[in-house]
Parts: C-alpha cells; sequence; structure tokens
C-alpha cells in the first residue's frame, strides 16, 4: 500500500514572494492526491512572505501529512535554499515549486500514475501552462518552443547519449515542472552549492552522466509564471551560467583551488572576479567547446 500511496513532499521556494506565494500554497493544498507533506523554504526574503506562509501554514495544516517553514539569517542563493528543502523532506518524492508558480489540482495523482509505470526512473519533468502578467508575450512563447523540444527529447524511448550531448549546450529539462526521487537526489549530493543562482542544469548534467534516466510526462501538470521580473536576466546569473561552463563543462582543475582562495577573501562582487580568473585558466577549453558547440559534437 505504502509503494500505491507514498508520502509525497511539496517544496514550496521562496525568497520576496509575497505577491503570488498563496497561490502557490493554495494550489498544494487542492491536490487531488491526499498523502501530501508541505515545506516551506524561504531565502531571508526582505518582504512579508515568511509572515504570510506562517499564518498560512497554522490555518491549513491539518490538511497535510506534516508541514515546515525553514527560514535562514542570511541569503544564500536559489541552490542552498533548494537543498535546505529536500534535506527535510520526509517522502518517497519531491516537487519543489518557486513561490509564484502554480500546480494543476491532478499535478501529483498524475505523476504518481505515471511514475508506477515506470519504476526505474527516478526523475520526471512535464508539459506546463505558461502564463503572466504585463506584455511579455514574446517571452512566453519562447519558453512555450523551449517546453515542446523539452518534452521530445525526453520523451519514452529517447536515447540517453543524445540527450547528455543536448544538455551539454543547452538546458533542455523543464525544472519548473521537474519531479525528483529523493534517494536518488540525495545520492547524487543535491544541487551544487558552489552555483548558488543555477541549480538545475549542473544536477540534470550529473544524472545524465551517472546513468539515470529523466523522462517527460506530455501533460501540462504545472502553470509557470513568465513576466518581467527574472533572475535569469541579471548579471548574477551570467555569471553562475559561467561558473556552471568552468565546472562541469570545461572541467577546469584550478576551480577549486581558485573557488577556495576568492571565498577568503572580502573583495565584492566574488563571483565576476572568480569568473575573469577562471576564463584566464580555460582559454583552450573555452576555444575548443565553442567549436563543438556550433558543430553539435
Amino acid at each position: 500500500m505504502e509503494s500505491e500511496n507514498p508520502l509525497f513532499s511539496i517544496i514550496v521556494v521562496t525568497y520576496n514572494s509575497s505577491n503570488y506565494v498563496l497561490e502557490t500554497l493554495e494550489s498544494a493544498k487542492v491536490q487531488t492526491y491526499r498523502n501530501i507533506e508541505l515545506i516551506v523554504t524561504d531565502d531571508c526574503s526582505t518582504d512579508n512572505t515568511v509572515e504570510i506562509c506562517r499564518n498560512w501554514i497554522n490555518e491549513n495544516k491539518k490538511r497535510f501529512v506534516r508541514t515546515e517553514l525553514i527560514t535562514v539569517e542570511k541569503n544564500t542563493g536559489i541552490s542552498p535554499n533548494v537543498n535546505r528543502g529536500f534535506k527535510a523532506a520526509k517522502g518517497e518524492w519531491v516537487k519543489p515549486i518557486a513561490g509564484d508558480d502554480i500546480l494543476n489540482p491532478e499535478c501529483i495523482s498524475t505523476f504518481i500514475q505515471y511514475s508506477s509505470k515506470h519504476p526505474d526512473t527516478c526523475f520526471f519533468f512535464s508539459g506546463m501552462e505558461i502564463f503572466g502578467t504585463g506584455e511579455f508575450s514574446e517571452k512566453r512563447a519562447g519558453v512555450k518552443r523551449w517546453i515542446s523540444q523539452a518534452l521530445e527529447s525526453f520523451s519514452e524511448g529517447s536515447d540517453l547519449k543524445v540527450q547528455a550531448k543536448k544538455l551539454k549546450y543547452r538546458n533542455l529539462v523543464s525544472s519548473p515542472s521537474a519531479i525528483y526521487q529523493v534517494k536518488a537526489f540525495r545520492t547524487l549530493g543535491g544541487f551544487d552549492e558552489d552555483i548558488k543562482l543555477l541549480e538545475d542544469h549542473p544536477f540534470w548534467l550529473k544524472a545524465i552522466r551517472n546513468g539515470y534516466k529523466i523522462l517527460s510526462i506530455n501533460e501540462q501538470l504545472v502553470r509557470y509564471r513568465v513576466n518581467g521580473i527574472s533572475v535569469q536576466t541579471s548579471p548574477a546569473f551570467k555569471m553562475a551560467k559561467e561558473l556552471f561552463l568552468q565546472k562541469h563543462i570545461f572541467k577546469n582543475i584550478f576551480f577549486p583551488l581558485i573557488i577556495q582562495s576568492i571565498n577568503q577573501l572580502k573583495i565584492e562582487p566574488k563571483d565576476k572576479f572568480l569568473c575573469n580568473l577562471l576564463k584566464l585558466t580555460s582559454l583552450p577549453q573555452m576555444f575548443v567547446y565553442k567549436i563543438k558547440k556550433k558543430l553539435q559534437i
């Protein structure tokens, strides 16, 4: 019975999410699947996100098997924040969701049915309904095209080697809709905390390289909010992408030494200085990477 009705952990990941987090929490509450624990992990919000979440949890905790609110005194970045949620999770499966996205009511129950047919798969993601406020239709259309490519690339019967090659040059896993087996996630060491604003791409690449299969579910199980505010357009995110390349693609042998040394300095911004230093030590790898990316080999 436990395998048919496993405990499922929903992790709501927040940082200054006060405008939308109630919608996210309500979407967890109305899941048709019942055996759920709810964890909210907040990364030192400066608005009233924590107060909103605490009040909502107190009013709705009877709906869930267990609830937990995790807070910290210093902002640490996305990867450490989500890792804290996974560390607290007691479920067999975990669905992290940002504090501005929405789970469709059948999200968890649909996944449970699908995963039972694929017992050897530890990671899944689904289609998403793209929505948002303001005039960002071009951006939303771009995300829809990306989702379509992702679903096709990781459908049943897709080749693991082809997936690995594609992931090397572009993240094609829809992380806002991803669902993780906790045991496999922890075996792989979780998200890379050296790269604080880019948790998903390094993890998927590591999973594929270690022989873990990733499957897409061609149903819209999540509503993904796309508007004009995005961490992916920030200078900090661009630096995170560079750190990802240096550590996971170029495999810069100086990475551990340099990042340890930079973290001991008081200079700001550390990431920018670190990236520039790493670039100087990996010129040959960068050159080869650009050629292979252009030729897709």
